[in-house]
């Protein structure tokens, strides 16, 4: 059986590509999705509301935060950028709107550490 390579992305933001652009979002994406970006960044809002409250496409937002903004999704997942993650699902327990609905009244870096702490215990 032949094996066949994995294709990896040599893409570099604000880089030129092969076809001669620029690999950045259009200032039109951009504009369109500042609003939400800023609630996803900002609050614990779930991106089921945060899309209900500015009127963008669920799966338009969520293939732009990605693309373009991986490392938000990440830190509010509670994965440090070093970490090679390969399921985002499994990472689900860590993330920043769960801890905030299991410890609303306490600091945010307190909250994940506990409930880190308690998937850790979870875990067989």
């Amino acid at each position: 059986m032949r094996k066949t390579a994995k294709a990896e992305r040599n893409q570099i933001f604000g880089e030129m590509t092969g076809n001669g652009r620029t690999y950045k979002p259009s200032p039109m994406t951009e504009q369109k999705y500042a609003v939400a970006l800023a609630l996803y960044r900002d609050t614990t809002l779930t991106m089921k509301k945060i899309v209900e409250q500015t009127g963008v496409p669920e799966g338009g937002f969520r293939s732009y935060l990605h693309l373009w903004h991986k490392d938000l999704v990440l830190e509010r997942s509670g994965i440090d950028k070093e970490e090679k993650v390969t399921d985002l699902r499994r990472e689900r327990k860590r993330m920043k709107t769960v801890a905030a609905k299991l410890f609303p009244g306490g600091a945010k870096r307190n909250m994940l550490k506990r409930y880190a702490c308690m998937a850790l215990l979870r875990k067989p």
